[in-house]
């Protein structure tokens, strides 16, 4: 299994989960954080095999995590676990969300162990290698590029220039429509040159027609042909 998520603000709660994770399997990497918008955050940039929830967030509820993280077209039947005080309030709330399972505080590590155990091995969620890596296959060499790791890819002089987070590569053997058929939901095609990874949109201009990337990675442009992409979140 590769990563699960804790979302826990309670620091020994949460402490106690990871460990509890790790007696099954070390090899698992578990990331913790206490609020909801960085768990959203997080998983639109990775790919997350299980999610543990606490009901009660420092920013907003668990269960709105939940729904968001359902609209997530790779997380729609990822295993979730809600962990709750009183859960008769919430119990058709989990069924909606479609949750595998849910832990009551104060939880019995051996109960969490079991929940835990059975997930990993009967529910883990298959997400398409296609979602995962990328592979290029060049002339005499293929390369293997994390999805997630692809800032955006722009067509140039009959080549693909394609920046990610670690390199630039440039592709000689793609264009944008058939490059655009081996990419999972969350890359846009926001020009006729031009298709962006929506988890590194910070802002888009609609004047300037103008979509400005996270982390210094500048701007690219959008056009008139193409906002019906961009429509909803972003316009």
């Amino acid at each position: 299994m590769g990563k699960v998520m804790i979302v826990e603000d309670n620091p020994s709660i949460c402490t106690g989960l990871k460990e509890i994770v790790l007696s099954i399997d070390l090899s698992i990497d578990v990331i913790t954080t206490g609020y909801a918008a960085k768990a959203l955050s997080m998983a639109k940039n990775d790919i997350i095999e299980m999610f543990i929830l606490d009901i009660h967030l420092k920013d907003y509820s668990g269960i709105t995590l939940a729904e968001e993280i359902r609209e997530i077209e790779h997380y729609t039947m990822t295993p979730i676990i809600f962990i709750t005080s009183i859960p008769t309030h919430q119990l058709n709330a989990f069924i909606e969300i479609h949750c595998y399972d849910y832990i009551i505080k104060p939880f019995q590590v051996d109960r969490v162990k079991k929940t835990i155990s059975n997930v990993i091995k009967y529910g883990i969620s298959n997400v398409p290698t296609q979602q995962l890596n990328l592979i290029l296959k060049q002339k005499g060499y293929s390369i293997s590029v994390p999805q997630k790791d692809i800032v955006y890819i722009e067509s140039k002089n009959r080549k693909l220039i394609m920046v990610t987070t670690k390199e630039i590569f440039t592709i000689s053997t793609y264009t944008l429509l058939t490059i655009e058929k081996e990419l999972c939901d969350r890359f846009i095609r926001c020009h006729k040159g031009f298709i962006v990874n929506e988890s590194f949109i910070y802002k888009v201009d609609k004047s300037q027609e103008m979509i400005y990337l996270t982390n210094d990675y500048g701007k690219i442009p959008f056009g008139e042909n193409y906002r019906e992409a961009l429509k909803g979140e972003w316009l």
